[in-house]
């Protein structure tokens, strides 16, 4: 199962219920702020630790929420986290309207049939499980063209890690001097 943060506006509220109810239908869990922020505890302050737990982000884009400065905040502080951010389109909405971390994104459209749409979300996202299990989400990045030179590391590392018995583990941060690939090895 995941855990999303969803990232909405209130106007937007039915169809927030039927996304919600679909997630939570298919073994995943939801962070969502009318129903997960305790009563007395700051905004801003739980929904960046409702962010930080969350396995991924799902930004319900609709031109609402798009005057929300609480979105933008939500947007922005997934954007600085990292991890998956998946924009779910409630509406049509030119691509020149959305802020730059969902407009380099593939959006999902939930119109004209928030069925079809949260269906077709639902298949691209790797199953939650019954027993409560979380299922990491990871973002396959393609090796550079003309990226030479790691070959050796990477096999390096592959065996070190079956060694130690780690297989399908990945490193969490590479370290290193500036200007020697750091982030291509990470993606690698």
């Amino acid at each position: 199962m995941a855990l999303f943060f969803i990232s909405y506006s209130r106007a937007d509220q039915v169809k927030v219920d039927a996304v919600v109810d679909a997630l939570k239908a298919h073994n995943h869990s939801v962070w969502l702020d009318r129903r997960s922020i305790p009563v007395g505890h700051k905004w801003e302050l739980a929904i960046g630790l409702g962010i930080a737990g969350a396995d991924a982000v799902l930004v319900l884009v609709s031109k609402t929420s798009l005057a929300s400065k609480w979105m933008r905040r939500e947007i922005d502080l997934a954007n600085e986290r990292g991890g998956p951010i998946f924009p779910a389109l409630l509406e049509p909405l030119k691509s020149s309207t959305l802020p730059a971390a969902l407009r380099e994104r593939q959006a999902i459209p939930l119109f004209p049939s928030l069925k079809d749409g949260l269906e077709r979300l639902l298949d691209d996202l790797p199953p939650g499980t019954p027993d409560g299990r979380r299922i990491p989400f990871f973002v396959d990045h393609p090796r550079l063209p003309g990226f030479v030179g790691r070959d050796a590391t990477l096999e390096a590392l592959d065996r070190l890690l079956q060694t130690a018995g780690a297989v399908g583990v990945r490193p969490a941060a590479v370290s290193g001097k500036g200007g020697i690939c750091k982030n291509q090895l990470e993606f690698e």
